[in-house]
């Protein structure tokens, strides 16, 4: 296949991510309502994240190197829970 059209399936690719990614934001937008409503002292739950960074880390992104999947998913939860701040 010639570069430019590789090109283009990771361009498609980036653009899947990023809407995956405003879907992940309305779903936050939703939790952080429900813990206002709930009188959460904290937004941020460290027992959570860790539990979900072993659970992507365990599953694995095929040839995707384990540890930098769970440095996306840190910046990803980080991003994230700076929605979340009251």
């Amino acid at each position: 296949m010639p570069l430019d059209d590789l090109r283009r399936k990771i361009d498609d690719l980036d653009d899947a991510i990023l809407a995956i990614l405003e879907q992940r934001t309305h779903v936050v937008d939703d939790i952080a309502a429900e813990k206002r409503r709930m009188g959460a002292a904290s937004f941020h739950d460290p027992e959570r994240e860790r539990k979900l960074l072993d659970r992507v880390g365990a599953k694995g992104a095929g040839r995707f190197p384990r540890e930098a999947i769970r440095a996306v998913f840190r910046e990803i939860m980080s991003g994230c829970l700076s929605l979340e701040q009251p």
